[in-house]
């Protein structure tokens, strides 16, 4: 299946059969848009304004405003949905329609999209520099409003770094040395907003570059 984003302020989008002409203006519209992350799955159960998983553990609101395909076996029908929120396994949206339920076994996908103008916006908020030494120290400091961190070791020697606590030698993710990256990522499968720490085994100051995204 093939998640669409939200075009015009349009929840909703039913389609029985793709034209090649419109495919062809569906991929066109899409190329505008950047997707951060997706998922796939078949309901287990579900509502008028639900869909529920039970084979997921989602952090709480990681889909909030994805787009969410899904086909509806008994009325054969691709329906498409903005995601209001969600829980560990289940989806919550607007509703599908009057006797429009999701049911077990029905196929879903999600899209988390955002244009590149929004992207563009967001990108470089905050990047920089840090001294990482042989005694644990803050590479970048906590923070509640992030969206996204990058750190990347610059330096020619490995480190260690932790998030949200003391770095330590061989301990926690290890950063090879030209380019060895930490990526924390809201819709990811690793992200927080706390701290992270950094020390290596060397000598001398090793620089671990970053970018966080808010």
């Amino acid at each position: 299946m093939r998640g669409l984003p939200r075009i015009n302020g349009q929840e909703e989008v039913r389609i029985a059969s793709i034209g090649a002409a419109f495919k062809a203006d569906l991929e066109e519209v899409l190329s505008r848009f950047s997707e951060f992350a997706s998922d796939t799955g078949t309901a287990t159960g579900g509502s008028e304004t639900t869909l529920v998983d039970s084979a997921k553990s989602w952090a709480t609101n990681m889909w909030k405003d994805a787009v969410l395909e899904v086909y509806v076996e008994t009325e054969s029908t691709y329906y498409f949905r903005v995601i209001a929120s969600n829980t560990a396994n289940t989806l919550t949206m607007a509703a599908l329609g009057a006797s429009k339920v999701v049911a077990a076994g029905d196929d879903y996908a999600i899209r988390l999209v955002e244009s590149i103008t929004q992207t563009e916006a967001m990108a470089g908020q905050a990047t920089g520099g840090t001294n990482v030494t042989t005694t644990s120290g803050t590479i970048v400091a906590a923070n509640t409003s992030r969206r996204g961190l990058v750190i990347v070791n610059d330096s020619d020697t490995a480190m260690w770094v932790a998030i949200g606590q003391t770095a330590v030698v061989n301990q926690g993710i290890r950063l090879n040395a030209k380019g060895g990256t930490l990526v924390l990522s809201r819709h990811g499968t690793l992200f927080s907003t706390e701290l992270v720490a950094g020390i290596h085994a060397a000598t001398g100051n090793k620089v671990a570059a970053y970018q966080e995204l808010q």
